[in-house]
């Protein structure tokens, strides 16, 4: 059977885990920018693979809104599975993707025995379908895209990282004559105070 994943159904989870990080970081590059521009038109048919996947991130409002339309169908799997064998009647079952030649996405996949008594399929069918969406495991081992383990000292220099990208895309792109346009490594550090020659100590 599959469910979504439950787990990113609200725009303040999903801001707050790695899918997040991998569309900003996305949203940094200035190929991906440019292909976007030229809707998928490239040489390069490595980009052009990520392009057809992954879209143009640049025109949805939200995070939220290109998950729903992309997001989901990368990073889940398409097998979402549950035990269900205390719900269901005496002969039925869920089928498994192990069970299956392909999965079935959007879909859940249920044996159900000819002989069995119409009145109690009907009930454990509605039982499967409610309990599925409330309690469906999500796995995502067989997702297009996988998010891979992640020491936590190394999550701790995702944003650190985010906002010095940021920053120096802002700095190549002001205006000649702004202040900004010629700060290099040195100016960017201090504003950013992320290295340690640039934190302020306080007075003893």
């Amino acid at each position: 059977m599959d469910t979504p994943n439950l787990a990113l159904r609200t725009s303040q989870l999903i801001s707050s885990n790695l899918h997040f990080w991998w569309v900003a970081f996305l949203r940094c590059s200035k190929d991906y920018w440019w292909i976007c521009q030229q809707k998928g038109q490239c040489l390069d048919t490595r980009l052009v693979k990520v392009w057809q996947d992954f879209g143009d991130v640049f025109q949805y409002s939200s995070l939220m809104h290109w998950w729903l339309e992309r997001g989901s169908t990368l990073f889940d799997s398409p097998q979402v599975e549950m035990d269900f064998v205390e719900y269901l009647a005496s002969g039925m079952l869920v089928l498994t993707r192990k069970d299956l030649v392909h999965p079935q996405k959007g879909k859940i996949c249920i044996a159900i025995p000819l002989e069995l008594d119409r009145k109690k399929m009907l009930a454990a069918v509605e039982a499967v379908f409610k309990i599925a969406n409330i309690r469906g495991v999500h796995y995502d081992q067989d997702a297009k895209y996988q998010l891979i383990y992640t020491d936590p000292r190394t999550l701790r220099k995702l944003i650190p990282a985010y906002c010095t990208w940021a920053l120096k895309l802002c700095v190549e792109q002001s205006l000649q004559g702004h202040a900004i346009h010629k700060w290099k490594s040195y100016e960017m550090g201090k504003q950013l105070n992320i290295t340690p020659e640039h934190v302020t100590v306080g007075a003893a």
